[in-house]
């Protein structure tokens, strides 16, 4: 039997999070990916989307991100910490300034990939 979504209010979704006291960032406690952004699940037509928490926490409390097409496409963190939702902490960038923001904070992968860790791995065989 398929799993029935029940969709709840967004405040009530977003409420998955703890302040940290001392740099006041609401860090998610629901699922996260492996980088430690919080990821959510959405239901939009009879079936489930995934989305990260912190693009929610944006559009719930500051409205609408661009479109991927648009300049202002990501939503970044002036915390660099990726598990906060906190609206304070966050704010609309390009990929450029997206993609510098990761290289400003070492967060950048860019280490070659080589073996089972390329994604390329399965086509090329390297």
């Amino acid at each position: 039997m398929a799993r029935v979504y029940k969709k709840k209010d967004m405040l009530e979704r977003l409420s998955k999070f703890d302040i940290d006291p001392t740099s006041n960032c609401w860090n998610w406690t629901g699922s996260k990916d492996k980088d430690g952004y919080g990821r959510m699940i959405s239901g939009s037509n009879g079936k489930r989307v995934f989305s990260f928490a912190h693009r929610e926490s944006y559009k719930f409390y500051k409205g609408e991100i661009g479109s991927p097409d648009s300049l202002e496409s990501c939503v970044l963190h002036t915390c660099d910490n990726p598990s906060c939702i906190n609206p304070d902490h966050l704010y609309l960038g390009d990929a450029k300034q997206n993609g510098l923001d990761k290289k400003n904070r070492s967060r950048a992968r860019t280490k070659p990939q080589i073996g089972p860790n390329n994604g390329m791995h399965i086509v090329t065989g390297k």
